[in-house]
C-alpha cells in the first residue's frame, strides 16, 4: 500500500504542478507568485504522503472491515480535492487578472461537486472506507477556510459571516486538538449537520464567484444577502451539534477515567 499511496500522491502533485505552470505561462502571471507556489505544492503533498502512510491502517472498508489492496476511486477524488487546494489559493492570490476569474470559477465549482460525488460513489458502491470519512471532513475544512479567508478579502462576504465560518472552523479545530491532547481523540468523520453545513456554504461560494461575471450583480443584491442569512442560520443551528458531540465525548473521557 506504500507504493500505491505514493505513486498517487505523486501523480497528483505533477498534476498540479502542472496546472499552475500551464496558468502561469498561458496568463502570463508573476513569476515569484508562481514559484512560491511550486514550494508550497511541494509542502503541501509532503505532508498528505506523510498522513496517509501514518494511517494506512485505516484503508479499511466499513462495510466488510477488510483491508483494501489499492486506493478505491471514492477516496482517490477525496484526495483529488485536498490536492487541489494550493491550486485554488494560487488562482485566489491572482484573481485580478480577467482570464483567471474564469479558470477559477470552472475550478472552484467542479473541487465543490467533488464532495458530492465522492460521497455518492462511496455509497452507491459499497467503498466507504474508515480513511475515506477523515480525509472527507479534512478536505472539506481545509478548503472552506481557506476560500472563506480569500473571499473575506476580496470583500464577497460580510464580516459576520466571515466570523461565524471561521469560528465553527476554529471551533472543530481546537475541539480536536483538545481531546488530542487529552489522549482520547475524537473519531474523525463527517456527521448530517456538518454536511448539510458545509453544503450550503459550498452552494454560497459557488454562487459568489458570479460576482466575478455578473455585471449587473446590483440587481442580485437583495437575493445575494438572503442567501448569506440562510447559509448564516444553517451554520449557527449546527454549531450546536458538534458541541452536543464534544460534550458526551468529554462525558465518556470522564467515566473511562473514574472506571479505571
Amino acid at each position: 500500500m506504500d507504493k500505491k499511496i505514493g505513486r498517487l500522491v505523486l501523480f497528483f502533485w505533477l498534476f498540479q504542478c502542472s496546472a499552475i505552470f500551464a496558468i502561469y505561462k498561458i496568463l502570463n502571471t508573476d513569476i515569484e507568485i508562481f514559484n512560491s507556489f511550486l514550494i508550497y505544492i511541494t509542502l503541501w503533498h509532503s505532508l498528505l504522503l506523510l498522513f496517509l502512510i501514518l494511517h494506512k491502517g485505516e484503508f479499511i472498508s466499513v462495510e466488510s472491515n477488510i483491508a483494501l489492496e489499492k486506493i478505491n476511486l471514492a477516496n482517490g477524488i477525496t484526495l483529488f480535492r485536498i490536492s487541489s487546494v494550493p491550486l485554488i489559493a494560487f488562482l485566489l492570490k491572482q484573481n485580478e487578472i480577467e482570464n483567471i476569474k474564469i479558470v477559477l470559477a470552472v475550478v472552484l465549482i467542479l473541487v465543490f461537486l467533488t464532495d458530492f460525488f465522492d460521497g455518492l460513489i462511496a455509497r452507491r458502491f459499497n467503498q466507504e472506507t474508515k480513511i475515506g470519512r477523515m480525509l472527507d471532513s479534512m478536505s472539506d475544512y481545509s478548503l472552506l477556510a481557506l476560500v472563506s479567508i480569500v473571499y473575506y478579502q476580496l470583500g464577497l462576504v460580510p464580516n459576520w459571516f466571515f466570523y461565524l465560518i471561521f469560528g465553527r472552523l476554529m471551533f472543530q479545530a481546537l475541539g480536536m486538538l483538545f481531546f488530542i491532547l487529552l489522549k482520547f481523540p475524537v473519531e474523525i468523520k463527517s456527521t448530517r449537520g456538518g454536511k448539510i453545513t458545509i453544503a450550503a456554504t459550498m452552494i454560497l461560494y459557488s454562487l459568489k464567484i458570479m460576482q466575478f461575471f455578473v455585471t449587473l450583480f446590483s440587481n442580485f443584491k437583495e437575493l445575494f444577502l438572503i442567501g448569506e442569512y440562510l447559509c448564516g442560520f444553517i451554520i449557527f443551528v449546527f454549531l450546536f451539534e458538534k458541541i452536543f458531540i464534544f460534550y458526551d465525548h468529554y462525558k465518556e473521557y470522564r467515566k473511562r477515567n473514574t472506571e479505571s
